[in-house]
């Protein structure tokens, strides 16, 4: 399975150059604030434009700060995001990829760590295909091969086994 480490990287130094400064500094700072940070991802997928993007962009640099140094390591898997990230015409995969390591992050924080992959990438899907169907609201023209197979695997109650299938 390929990882996209240098992706994620690359992501990090991008959202995080402007974070905001926080305290964390031990294993026990960053597990102090896990339920902000779910509460941000969680936030993060049902609003792709707030009424003020620097909003979005903020709390995005939150939870890629909080990521970076946290005691759960989030890896990036390119079957899920090869597709979105060669797709020129999709406007919207900056936000895709990261919301993709926001949910497996959320996964990791909700089973404190747990090292199961496959549940992990489901979570990181799902969050995509939450923030994919959002944007489509707002603008009809965001199309994705890739996501839309995603979002009818999620409509069909057949994401997990999408999920499944794509890691063999």
């Amino acid at each position: 399975m390929k990882q996209l480490y240098t992706l994620f990287a690359l992501l990090l130094f991008a959202l995080t150059s402007a974070a905001q400064s926080t305290d964390w500094k031990t294993k026990e700072d960053y597990l102090r604030d896990t339920a902000e940070v779910a509460k941000t991802i969680k936030w993060l997928e049902q609003n792709p434009f707030p009424d003020e993007y620097s909003e979005r962009k903020k709390k995005a640099q939150y939870a890629f700060k909080w990521l970076e140094g946290a005691p759960y390591t989030v890896t990036l898997d390119a079957t899920f995001l090869q597709a979105i990230l060669e797709d020129k015409k999709f406007a919207y995969k900056d936000m895709m990829v990261p919301q993709f390591a926001f949910g497996k992050g959320l996964y990791l924080i909700e089973h404190n760590g747990a090292k199961n992959e496959y549940e992990a990438n489901l979570r990181g899907v799902q969050s995509m295909v939450m923030l994919y169907k959002k944007i489509k609201a707002k603008d009809s023209r965001a199309k994705n091969k890739l996501l839309e197979k995603m979002e009818k695997a999620a409509d069909q109650n057949e994401l997990a086994a999408y999920v499944r299938e794509q890691m063999r």
